[in-house]
């Protein structure tokens, strides 16, 4: 009589499994029991980062003239040298948009501001708790800049000289340049002065002008949307919104100018503080 090996081959295999099913479990077991010891500590170090992150210990006045001496270096291009605004905002002002507590500066500092011109920085904790105390130092009796012009004449010589047709405003306008709806939170009144007079002072680089010839010679001029290796989308001056092959354009040209006029000469008797005074109160 044959007999059937199949049958007990496989018995064979069943068992050889079930002996060997308690070692496996014992391994998983103790794997397992690892990857939660590495979970709590995990969890404790970023407990510990985050309680970090809530206090400075760096606000004696040595740390204070460091991170003051950081701000020169690396903050005051944009900022000013003395942190009222540049093309990035007046840091004396006494309420920030994305919060004005030692934790939040040093999030902000640390982290950027997504959007913005505001990157990170890898700076070791120590130094960025230093940059936090002094721009602390900077709000610290900051008043409220006195305005000389009247906002709402300046209101009427906005909308008459056609900002809108360029700027956003609290829902409304062009898109060609910055938006102004909170701008009065982010310039000091020489700033805006200066904005007026010498657009192209402290432009952002976002706002430089494209100008581009097709293969046909056609020229389109616009404000750069994104660049790769084979195309470049562009708002065009009717804020159209255009996708350019590379290889069907004769010519790219980046021109570091505003397309925004200079106002020097043309604003008469108080309307330069009157305009000034319209954009300052433009606040969020």
């Amino acid at each position: 009589m044959k007999r059937d090996l199949s049958t007990h081959a496989g018995t064979g295999g069943d068992c050889a499994r079930r002996a060997q099913a308690p070692g496996r479990r014992r391994a998983l077991a103790r794997t397992l029991s690892s990857m939660a010891g590495l979970l709590v500590l995990a969890a404790g170090s970023l407990s510990h980062a985050q309680q970090g992150a809530q206090s400075n210990r760096y606000a004696a006045a040595e740390d204070i003239a460091r991170g003051a001496s950081s701000f020169r270096y690396h903050c005051a291009g944009c900022h000013g040298p003395e942190g009222r605004g540049g093309r990035s905002p007046d840091l004396s002002s006494r309420s920030y948009r994305n919060g004005a507590s030692d934790s939040a500066l040093f999030q902000t500092i640390r982290y950027g501001i997504r959007g913005s011109e505001m990157r990170g920085t890898r700076f070791p904790d120590k130094r960025v708790w230093q940059l936090v105390s002094y721009v602390q130092t900077l709000r610290q009796g900051a008043a409220r800049e006195q305005v000389p012009g009247d906002s709402a004449k300046g209101e009427v010589l906005f909308r008459r000289h056609g900002c809108l047709e360029c700027h956003w405003v609290n829902g409304a306008g062009g898109r060609l340049g910055p938006e102004l709806s909170g701008i009065g939170d982010g310039r000091s009144l020489k700033s805006l002065r200066t904005a007026l007079l010498s657009p192209d002072a402290e432009l952002d680089p976002a706002y430089w002008q494209l100008r581009v010839v097709t293969q046909d010679g056609k020229l389109i001029r616009g404000m750069v949307l994104h660049e790769d290796s084979f195309s470049i989308r562009l708002l065009d001056l009717d804020e159209r919104l255009r996708s350019l092959e590379k290889r069907d354009l004769r010519e790219i040209n980046i021109v570091k100018n505003s397309f925004m006029p200079s106002y020097e000469g043309q604003l008469k008797g108080d309307d330069l503080e009157n305009l000034v005074s319209y954009l300052y109160s433009l606040r969020k």
